[in-house]
């Protein structure tokens, strides 16, 4: 389980790496309850706490690019929604293939990276503009 947010995921703004840090472990928690003969209903339970916070997380996000004027603003946006529906296809495969873990670990596992990539290579250069924008 991810217990520090890996170096290249951070992004220097403390809330916002806190809530990466929050999302990367409900990931690695759902994973390891597929890994396990958890019941179903708890990995419903970390995926309805993912979906929640995942909307929280965003939220957040979208108000402190708003704030700060971020110039690409709307581009991460769009960003953003994509995550969402990455989520939403998250929560529909496990409703779906409750009883085919297989197909659920793909989609967690690949909505994951994906979260990865997009903080790599999105949210950290957000957090630069931000963080060199004169006070």
């Amino acid at each position: 389980m991810t217990k520090d947010l890996p170096e290249d995921l951070v992004t220097g703004i403390e809330s916002i790496d806190k809530q990466h840090l929050t999302l990367l472990q409900t990931f690695d928690s759902i994973i390891e309850c597929m890994e396990s003969a958890e019941p179903k209903d708890e990995i419903t339970k970390l995926i309805d706490f993912l979906v929640s916070y995942t909307n929280i997380h965003l939220e957040t996000e979208e108000k402190i690019m708003e704030e700060q004027d971020y110039k690409d603003y709307e581009l991460h946006k769009r960003e953003h929604e994509l995550f969402r529906m990455k989520i939403q296809t998250l929560e529909k495969s496990n409703f779906m293939f409750r009883e085919n873990k297989k197909v659920l670990n793909i989609t967690v596992r690949e909505t994951k990276k994906w979260i990865m990539s997009h903080v790599m290579n999105t949210d950290v250069k957000m957090a630069a503009f931000i963080k060199n924008m004169p006070n």
